[in-house]
């Protein structure tokens, strides 16, 4: 029988601080690697959650954790503001029996600390925010796939996908599918279920993970070649673009373009609405990360220490 164990995931407001509290508060950091709240509190943060990602430590690590920010699904958070700092409550907060205390529940908790305050003559600002939806996936070794809630750290669901000795890659993601490859194998599930919808197997071995736009699904591939999928009609033979160099890394997809670079130093950067590759760039060396967008800019960094902005 399968012994299990746990891998426990620690979610803090700043992640960076974490080797800073160790350093600093050794002694208030635990076996497992959580920070405590006292010494969160100590560097000005709080830690939002914590929980345990299901693996058999004797045979199976995390491989890859991807983070999908939702532009579809959102929930309400109550912000409430004060001269000495700031509280969320959310919708997603759970009770102590785990259930979410929705948004009456959370305006509710809200307001009932804000007459607090006001008791204690602090003056605090109450607003309501809308926070899209958060989901972090989590692969193992082995094929497992784990999808958290990113508000609360409660698993959704988890699902084994594909051959255990078969080489997993990143997950991607979009507000319907997750696309996972085993192997020379791409697996699409459903994004809220984990459910499996469809297989295919792939032209080319893949160099990395796949990234998932609203209607097509992007393969980058050790031949250069990036793969494009439709998501509703897989069974079409898929198109491709022919790349100098092998490709490493995610696609990366804005509102109008999808960009991946190569080992040979190239940036590519097409048009998602029309055929074609809108123009390369050229670097001194490898780009072996995918590239950043933000609105206007695509940034990339090559190996030798440059980095790249492009309007």
């Amino acid at each position: 029988m399968l012994r299990s164990h746990s891998l426990t995931l620690a979610c803090c407001l700043w992640l960076g601080a974490v080797g800073a509290a160790t350093a600093q508060y050794g002694s208030s950091v635990s076996q497992n690697g959580i920070v405590s709240p006292l010494t969160a509190g100590r560097l000005g943060l709080s830690r939002a959650w914590y929980t345990q990602v299901q693996l058999d430590r004797s045979q199976a690590r995390v491989a890859h954790m991807t983070q999908y920010v939702s532009k579809q699904r959102f929930h309400t958070v109550f912000e409430l503001t004060y001269p000495d700092g700031k509280e969320l409550f959310s919708e997603r907060q759970v009770d102590r029996f785990g259930d979410e205390i929705g948004v009456a529940g959370a305006e509710k908790l809200a307001k009932a600390r804000k007459q607090e305050l006001k008791d204690a003559d602090v003056d605090a600002d109450l607003k309501t925010l809308s926070i899209p939806e958060i989901t972090f996936y989590v692969q193992t070794t082995q094929g497992t796939l784990q999808a958290l809630d990113g508000a609360t750290g409660r698993t959704k669901w988890i699902a084994q996908v594909g051959d255990r000795n078969h080489p997993t890659l990143q997950p991607g993601a979009n507000d319907k599918y997750v696309g996972v490859i085993n192997g020379s194998q791409l697996y699409m599930l459903d994004q809220e279920t984990g459910k499996p919808l469809w297989s295919r197997r792939l032209d080319a071995s893949p160099g990395a993970g796949p990234t998932l736009g609203e209607e097509q699904i992007y393969v980058p591939t050790i031949t250069g070649k990036l793969e494009v999928y439709d998501l509703e009609k897989h069974n079409k033979p898929p198109w491709f673009y022919q790349s100098t160099g092998r490709l490493l890394a995610p696609p990366t997809i804005s509102e109008k373009s999808v960009s991946w670079p190569t080992d040979r130093g190239y940036l590519y950067v097409m048009s998602n609405q029309r055929v074609g590759v809108q123009f390369r760039l050229e670097a001194r060396d490898t780009i072996a990360s995918s590239s950043t967008y933000l609105p206007g800019k695509l940034f990339a960094a090559s190996a030798d220490g440059y980095a790249y902005c492009v309007h």
